[in-house]
């Protein structure tokens, strides 16, 4: 089963997606703290996506991109109910627009990120 990570920056959250061996960064602003536990943990970062385009949600992707082998997963070009193998364990894409034309959430195991589909408290 995959686990999660989540790690603040801001008044944003970053996640980390992972199994024994590889991960999935999503919203990935944290991305000092992101290579730290991979580094820590000796774990691959397979894949970098964000839940939306907007730029408080960004800042991290080229850092991750340039210091892993990470593939980029533009979130305008994910499907609805499309399943992004992680770890041989899906990865399920809900298209959620709303909060922006490109929102979608990732359902993997127990665990749904939202991103800002769902505010927490507002």
């Amino acid at each position: 089963m995959l686990q999660i990570e989540q790690f603040r920056y801001g008044d944003n959250l970053a996640y980390l997606l992972h199994g024994p061996t590889g991960a999935m960064a999503i919203d990935g602003g944290a991305w000092q703290e992101i290579l730290a536990f991979l580094e820590k943990y000796k774990l691959t970062l397979k894949f970098v996506t964000n839940t939306h385009r907007h730029y408080d949600h960004t800042p991290g992707d080229e850092h991750l991109l340039k210091k892993t082998t990470a593939v980029y997963l533009d979130c305008k070009a994910l499907q609805d109910d499309e399943k992004i193998l992680l770890e041989d364990e899906p990865v399920v894409v809900y298209r959620t627009p709303g909060h922006s034309m490109d929102s979608v959430c990732f359902h993997a195991g127990n665990n749904l990120i939202t991103g800002d589909t769902l505010f927490n408290a507002t």
